[in-house]
């Protein structure tokens, strides 16, 4: 049997687990977008108490988009999608568009797991007339190479 007629290929190159994974990934992403996103845990305790603090902290919902659960949904998207575009490749001409629109969202997401591996996180703030070559990264203030 080839490993394209396996039952985990062909469970991966589903247009339905696509679906399901972007939907559930949509509805984590508005819950990011509702739930205040890493705020000190007094924050957290006045608005939902301590047990509703204890909840979203175990959920990783006070930090959705670097939770283990949020990144494994992404890794399960990004291995489907390669998948799939593996499953369905050929260069017919008619074909190019879908193979570029989807070989795209690769590189993006492959780009989003090499900023989280090996970025700096920081806060920067600017005024209009102000110019600034260093950010704030928790306690430490980072030099830039430009300003």
């Amino acid at each position: 049997m080839s490993i394209k007629n396996s039952r985990i290929w062909k469970f991966f190159c589903s247009i339905k687990l696509a679906i399901w994974l972007l939907a559930i990934i949509a509805v984590a992403s508005l819950i990011g977008t509702f739930i205040v996103q890493n705020e000190a845990p007094a924050f957290y305790t006045s608005k939902f108490g301590q047990y509703g603090y204890n909840a979203l902290l175990k959920t990783g919902l006070i930090n959705v988009y670097h939770s283990s659960w949020f990144i494994f949904l992404l890794i399960l998207l990004t291995f489907n999608l390669a998948v799939c575009l593996i499953n369905r490749f050929t260069l017919k001409i008619r074909f190019l568009g879908t193979l570029i629109s989807h070989a795209s969202i690769l590189v993006i997401l492959l780009g989003s797991f090499i900023g989280m591996r090996f970025g700096e996180k920081g806060y920067l703030k600017i005024s209009k007339t102000q110019e600034v070559n260093s950010f704030m990264s928790g306690d430490k203030q980072i030099k830039l190479d430009f300003s």
